[in-house]
C-alpha cells in the first residue's frame, strides 16, 4: 500500500493511473484533494483501496465540536461512494415497533430521513415499512 498525496496537487488519477500501470500488486490511497465530487472517480480505479477526505473533518470543525457536520458529511460521502438508488420498496413487519426499528436502521444504513405515515415508516421515499395493524386486516386474495 502506498499513501498518494497530494493525489490531484500531483496530476490526480491520471498520474495515479501512471504510477500504478507497472507496479499490479500495489494499492494505493490518495489523499489531498479528493472530495464529495472526484472520490467515485478515484474509487473506481481497481488499484485504490480507500481515500483521504479531510473536506468531512476539517480542524474547523473538530475544534469547534461539531461533529454533527462531521456525522452529515462523511454520511455524504458514504452516499456518493456506494451509489445506492432505486424507486420504492414495500417491507411488512409483524408490529410497530418491528417496523420502526427497521425503518430507522435502513434510515442510518443509507442517510435517508425517517418519517412515520399513517400506515407506514418511511426512509426516504425508497423504503416504506408497513405496519402489521394496517397489512393484516386486508383480504389476502390467492
Amino acid at each position: 500500500m502506498v499513501k498518494f498525496f497530494p493525489a490531484e496537487a500531483s496530476g490526480g488519477l491520471a498520474m495515479l493511473k501512471s504510477m500504478a500501470a507497472p507496479y499490479t500488486g500495489i494499492k494505493f490511497i490518495p489523499t489531498g484533494g479528493i472530495g464529495q465530487d472526484n472520490l467515485c472517480s478515484y474509487l473506481s480505479n481497481k488499484q485504490v483501496l480507500a481515500y483521504g477526505g479531510s473536506w468531512m473533518v476539517k480542524a474547523n470543525l473538530i475544534s469547534s465540536g461539531n461533529f454533527d457536520e462531521i456525522t452529515r458529511l462523511t454520511k455524504g460521502a458514504i452516499s456518493t461512494m456506494l451509489g445506492f438508488g432505486f424507486s420504492h420498496l414495500g417491507i411488512n413487519e409483524d408490529n410497530k415497533d418491528k417496523a420502526f426499528h427497521a425503518s430507522n436502521l435502513l434510515s442510518h444504513l443509507f442517510n435517508l430521513p425517517l418519517k412515520e405515515g399513517a400506515s407506514s415508516f418511511f426512509a426516504g421515499a425508497a423504503f416504506e415499512i408497513i405496519k402489521i395493524e394496517v397489512w393484516a386486516s386486508m383480504a389476502i386474495l390467492p
